[in-house]
């Protein structure tokens, strides 16, 4: 909780964003940890960070443990979607500087939630399965 503002704020520096990723890195494997994470932004902060910040190293640290939360946590995935996360990832997905990181969290948030399914689905989710396949074909959402 204490790390969600220093980590929303426009100031924030590597070690900021180092320092709390460390943290949330240590707690995940514990149950109620995605569950706060939903309660303090967390979700937001972490997505933002696995898409956002500057640095790539922490871009993909980030985007791991967004993935790992995300993964098999229907509560957390509901959340995701309903925030509109979604539509966003697969924008990221066609950047090349976050392509792996957001693939991995749109994957974790998506799979086997029906929310998160069917929100997919109406963002013309089986249209971007196919251009990623073939990432020869530009595609605009």
């Amino acid at each position: 909780e204490k790390y969600s503002p220093q980590l929303k704020s426009p100031t924030r520096t590597t070690a900021d964003v180092e320092t709390a990723l460390a943290v949330i890195d240590r707690t995940c494997d514990f149950p109620d940890c995605p569950r706060n994470l939903a309660k303090f932004d967390g979700v937001l902060v972490l997505i933002d960070l696995s898409m956002n910040f500057c640095d790539e190293e922490l871009r993909e640290k980030g985007a791991v443990l967004t993935a790992t939360m995300m993964a098999n946590n229907p509560e957390i995935q509901k959340i995701a979607a309903e925030l509109g996360l979604i539509p966003g990832l697969m924008e990221a997905v066609q950047n090349d500087t976050s392509r792996i990181g957001a693939m991995s969290v749109l994957v974790a948030t998506v799979r086997g939630e029906p929310t998160a399914e069917n929100i997919f689905l109406e963002s013309r989710g089986i249209e971007f399965l196919c251009w990623s396949l073939d990432l020869r074909v530009p595609l605009k959402l």
